[in-house]
C-alpha cells in the first residue's frame, strides 16, 4: 500500500487543525495524488468558511470577550453534533451543555447581540437528538424530553426575533425546530409544518446561499411527501454548501428522497458519494442495503444482503446499529418475498416480532413491516400496522400515501389514507 497523511496546520501557532490518512494500492500513485488534492481542497474550503463566519460574527459585537466565548461555544457545539452522529450520546450531551453555558455567558456580556441566543437554540435542538432514555431519567419519556428541547430552541429563536425582527439566522433556527417538532409527532404537526416551511422560505429569501436552511426545507418537504420538491431543495443545499458544513446530512437525505422517487440509480450515486467522502459515517454504512430492500428480487441478492448485515453487525463495536437489528432483517424479508420465498419472509417476520416483543428499547418499524406484509399478501395486517403508525404520528399521512411502498392500499377505507384535500393543496400552493 501507498500511504499519505494530510495535515492542516495553523502557521502562526503550529497547531494541527485537521488530519487524514489516505491509502491506495501500491502502483496507483496517481490515485493517491488525486486523493490528496481532493482532501486538501476539502480542508481549505471548510477552514475558509469558518474564517469567514468568524469575521462576520466579530463585526456584530463590541465585546471581544463575548465573541471569544461564542467562538469556543461554536466549536463545542460542532464537536457535540459530531459525537451525536457517531452515536456517542453521553459525550454529545456534555459538549452541548458546555456550549450552552458559554453562549449564556456571552449573552450576559453583550445582551444586544443575537448570536449567543441563536447559538443556545441550536445547542438545544441538537440536545433533542441525545436526550436520555426513559430508563435513565424517569418519569419522562424520550418523546417528551425531545419535545422540551425543541420547544426551548423555538423559544430562543422567538427571543432573537424580538431583538432583531426578520433575522434570517433566527428564522432558520425556528423553521428547523418546527420541522423537527412536527416529525417527532407533536400535537398540531400539520400547523407546525406550515409555519416551519414559512420560516425557512423567509430565511432563504434573505439568505439564498444558506445550505442548512435548504437542507431543512428539503427534509420538511420529504416528510410531507413532496419528494420532487424535496429533491430540488436538497440539490440547492448541496450546491450552496461552499464550505462543506452540511454535506453529510444533505447527501444522506438526498439518498432517501431518490428512493422515494424510485430513482434507484440516482440513490446509488448518492450512496457511493457518501461512502467515498465520509468513510465510517454510520449514515452511509447501510445505504447499499436499502435499495436492495425496494428492488432486489433474486436469491443471490438475498445472500448478499445477509452477508452484508453480518459484516456490519460484526464490525459494530460501539453498538451504533443495535436498534436497527429488526430493520435489517425486515430488509432481507422484503428481498426474500420478491424472490418468491414467501415462507422465508414470514419466518424472518416472526423472528423480528419475537425479538422485539416487550422491548421498549427496540422500535417496531411498522412501515417496514407493513411493506413486507404487503409483499407476502397479508394486506389486512399491513393496513393495521400503518393505522397504528398514523395514530402515533398523524403528520406522516402525506408521506405514507405518496410512498411507492403503499400505492396499492392508499385508498383503503379502513386505513383512511387519503391524498391532501383541495383546501390543503391550495394552502400549500399559497405557501410556495
Amino acid at each position: 500500500m501507498l500511504r499519505a497523511t494530510v495535515r492542516l496546520v495553523d502557521p502562526r501557532s503550529g497547531e494541527q487543525l485537521q488530519s487524514r490518512a489516505l491509502e491506495v494500492p501500491r502502483g496507483e500513485a496517481l490515485a493517491l495524488r488525486q486523493a490528496i488534492v481532493t482532501e486538501v481542497a476539502t480542508f481549505l474550503r471548510q477552514r475558509l468558511g469558518e474564517e469567514i463566519r468568524l469575521r462576520a460574527q466579530r463585526s456584530q459585537t463590541r465585546s471581544t470577550e463575548a465573541w471569544e466565548l461564542v467562538r469556543r461555544a461554536d466549536e463545542l457545539s460542532r464537536d457535540g453534533a459530531a459525537s451525536s452522529n457517531a452515536a456517542r450520546d453521553d459525550d454529545a450531551r456534555d459538549l452541548l451543555r458546555r456550549a450552552d453555558s458559554l453562549y449564556a455567558a456571552a449573552g450576559r456580556l453583550d445582551p444586544s447581540w443575537s448570536a449567543p441566543i441563536v447559538g443556545r437554540g441550536w445547542a438545544a435542538l441538537r440536545l433533542a437528538l441525545v436526550s436520555p432514555s426513559v430508563h435513565e431519567q424517569p418519569p419522562g419519556s424520550p418523546a417528551t424530553l425531545r419535545s422540551d428541547d425543541i420547544q426551548d430552541a423555538i423559544a430562543y429563536a422567538d427571543r432573537a426575533l424580538r431583538q432583531s425582527a426578520g433575522a434570517p439566522e433566527a428564522l432558520a433556527l425556528r423553521g428547523f425546530a418546527r420541522e423537527w417538532l412536527a416529525t417527532s409527532g407533536a400535537p398540531g404537526s400539520d400547523s407546525l409544518l406550515v409555519h416551519g416551511e414559512r420560516d425557512l422560505r423567509a430565511a432563504l429569501a434573505e439568505r439564498p446561499d444558506d445550505a442548512r436552511s435548504w437542507f431543512a426545507l428539503g427534509e420538511l418537504l420529504s416528510f410531507d411527501g413532496r419528494f420532487a420538491e424535496a429533491a430540488t431543495a436538497l440539490d440547492r443545499a448541496y450546491n450552496a454548501d461552499a464550505y462543506l458544513t452540511e454535506l453529510p446530512a444533505v447527501v444522506s437525505e438526498r439518498f432517501f428522497v431518490a428512493l422515494s422517487l424510485e430513482q434507484f440509480a440516482d440513490a446509488d450515486r448518492w450512496c457511493t458519494l457518501g461512502l467515498a467522502r465520509y468513510p465510517g459515517d454510520p449514515r452511509f454504512a447501510t445505504c447499499r442495503l436499502i435499495p436492495a430492500r425496494m428492488a432486489g428480487q433474486t436469491t443471490s441478492e438475498l445472500s448478499w444482503a445477509w452477508r452484508t448485515i453480518t459484516d456490519i453487525e460484526r464490525a459494530d463495536s460501539t453498538g451504533t446499529f443495535t436498534l436497527q437489528w429488526g430493520f435489517f432483517r425486515l430488509m432481507t424479508a422484503a428481498i426474500a418475498a420478491r424472490a418468491g420465498r414467501g415462507d422465508s419472509a414470514r419466518a424472518i417476520l416472526q423472528s423480528v416480532r419475537e425479538h422485539s416483543a416487550g422491548r421498549e428499547d427496540h422500535p417496531p418499524y411498522r412501515e417496514a413491516e407493513a411493506y413486507v406484509r404487503l409483499l407476502v399478501g397479508e394486506r389486512d395486517t399491513a393496513v393495521r400496522l400503518l393505522a397504528e403508525a398514523l395514530r402515533e404520528s398523524p403528520s406522516s399521512r402525506n408521506r405514507i400515501v405518496r410512498s411507492p411502498w403503499f400505492r396499492t392500499i392508499a385508498a383503503d377505507s379502513a386505513l383512511a389514507l387519503r391524498a391532501p384535500t383541495a383546501s390543503n393543496q391550495a394552502r400549500n400552493a399559497g405557501k410556495r
